[in-house]
């Protein structure tokens, strides 16, 4: 529900502005430039999570401030600017490694491993990857758990092992359909169409 997350995250931004409480600001603007990167507008989507890293930074949230520049990593990575992407991606797991939790390691590790896996270093992306999977199942993050196993599919076929690959794909695919996931769904049976088509 888009339209209505929209709503709520500027009626936040009015309230965390109103009060002066960065914290809350930065949150606001994470949630606008994930709704942003949602519709397709990376422009509007990198300009909120960069003015949410600043927030973030001057309240001293550093949970917040990995989440957001994870999200800013991934957007920048969508745009193509990937040198960019992948600075910003290792600013991310710096301050997730600081704060130690499982939820912003795993998104900060999947992030930066699909950057370089763009960037052409599969093997520093799989060691990466495969870390994210371990954080995301330490506390039952199954919509992370099939990103990370699609990522593993991805560099599975880069490393021509096609079958090893259906079974990520496929392990990714029962997660986003338990969970009603269709962007998942749609980027998992794509990859078991190339997997398969790569395994005659």
């Amino acid at each position: 529900e888009i339209d209505t997350a929209h709503g709520l995250a500027a009626e936040q931004l009015g309230l965390a502005r109103a009060h002066g409480d960065r914290r809350w600001e930065g949150d606001a603007l994470t949630r606008t430039g994930m709704i942003a990167w949602t519709r397709g507008d990376l422009p509007a989507a990198a300009f909120h999570l960069g003015q949410a890293v600043d927030a973030l930074r001057a309240a001293q949230d550093r949970w917040r401030e990995s989440f957001a520049l994870s999200h800013l990593a991934r957007v920048r990575r969508d745009a193509r600017e990937l040198p960019t992407a992948q600075a910003t991606a290792e600013e991310a797991l710096v301050a997730a490694r600081l704060v130690g939790e499982d939820t912003v390691l795993g998104f900060a590790l999947d992030i930066l491993g699909s950057v370089l896996h763009q960037r052409g270093q599969s093997g520093s992306a799989g060691e990466l990857v495969e870390e994210a999977l371990t954080h995301y199942q330490a506390i039952g993050y199954r919509e992370g758990e099939a990103s990370a196993l699609q990522a593993t599919g991805r560099l599975l076929l880069d490393r021509s092992d096609p079958y090893a690959a259906r079974r990520a794909f496929g392990s990714a695919l029962e997660l986003c359909l338990r969970l009603g996931q269709r962007g998942g769904i749609t980027t998992s049976l794509e990859g078991l169409a190339q997997a398969l088509l790569a395994s005659g």
